[in-house]
């Protein structure tokens, strides 16, 4: 473990503003713009980047290693966010730290890109096919590129299904990620109640399926918001925007035999989606992989602590 100073340590902070009491550190290449949210969970601000000239989403993390399996989960977000890049996957930009060393670290900041919303949101709007088939298809383009690199989200649900002004979505909230790899054997009450996939509930082994069950019910949940009647318009150049195709593809997601249940592979040749079909979203370069090693250890609070002190202060910005 280095506890040298790094460049993502207190050295670069210049600025401190007073949330609600609560001192919040930003290096001086961003810029405060407003208080985005605050919760237990922690709080984000967003912040331009004077560097890019982006908008960038700041969240700032307190004591997350109150217990082993809270620090194991700071810790797989981190690593998880550390190593994708895809253009469905919420963007990790820089990772920073006010403190000098691992025995003072006692909080973190991660930022991301600016994203305006979440599919909750979307939920209680009107749809049409078109629009609903795109969004439902770059879930599928982020999943497949999360299964290309063995990692199982397990905990897909509208909330961690962000969305921006040009309706591009990407996923976030990796904390309860797994890597579908070796003899581990994985948790089944992880994932929120209502997009849990029934070999979950019933405490089976699991394979990234799960993520497709998921899907699903976010599907299911938005079809209820569809527009009566899709154009004839629309029909007519794009028959695939209908009902039937619709209720066909969604058929084959919740299907409570995994074995049966629709592939993410297979989903993205369905004509409800096809059309959108991108090979630059699809095949795109895999991820470094995720070490599966330490999903092995009993690591103490104190160990997962030091490990992520190091992804934090040893994180290098592309830019």
């Amino acid at each position: 473990m280095d506890e040298t100073m790094s460049d993502n340590t207190a050295e670069e902070v210049c600025e401190a503003i007073d949330i609600y009491g609560t001192k919040f550190d930003i290096p001086n290449r961003y810029k405060f713009v407003k208080i985005i949210e605050s919760g237990s969970y922690g709080v984000v601000v967003e912040a331009q980047d004077s560097v890019t000239n982006q908008s960038v989403a700041i969240k700032r993390h307190i004591f997350p290693w109150i217990n082993v399996m809270i620090a194991k989960r700071a810790y797989r977000e981190l690593a998880i966010l550390s190593i994708v890049k895809h253009p469905n996957i919420l963007q990790l930009y820089d990772l920073y730290t006010p403190q000098k060393s691992p025995h003072t670290f006692s909080d973190f900041y991660i930022v991301t890109e600016l994203m305006k919303t979440n599919l909750t949101k979307i939920v209680r709007t009107k749809l049409d096919h078109k629009q609903l088939s795109f969004l439902v298809y770059q879930i599928l383009c982020g999943v497949h590129y999360l299964h290309q690199a063995g990692i199982i989200h397990r905990d897909l649900k509208p909330q961690n299904i962000l969305i921006n002004d040009q309706c591009q979505i990407k996923i976030a909230d990796f904390g309860t990620a797994r890597v579908s790899e070796g003899d581990l054997k994985m948790t089944a009450y992880v994932s929120t109640r209502y997009y849990r996939a029934p070999e979950m509930i019933l405490d089976m082994q699991y394979d990234e399926k799960v993520d497709v069950w998921s899907i699903g019910c976010i599907f299911a949940e938005l079809i209820n918001k569809i527009f009566p009647n899709t154009t004839p318009e629309l029909l007519q150049e794009f028959p695939e925007f209908s009902a039937n195709y619709a209720r066909d593809i969604l058929s084959k997601m919740l299907v409570l035999d995994p074995v049966r249940r629709i592939s993410i592979v297979d989903a993205l040749q369905h004509p409800y989606v096809n059309m959108w079909f991108d090979e630059n979203e699809i095949n795109t370069e895999k991820p470094q992989q995720y070490d599966v090693l330490s999903e092995y250890f009993n690591f103490e609070v104190d160990q997962w602590k030091g490990m992520i002190y190091d992804i934090v202060s040893g994180f290098k910005r592309n830019t």
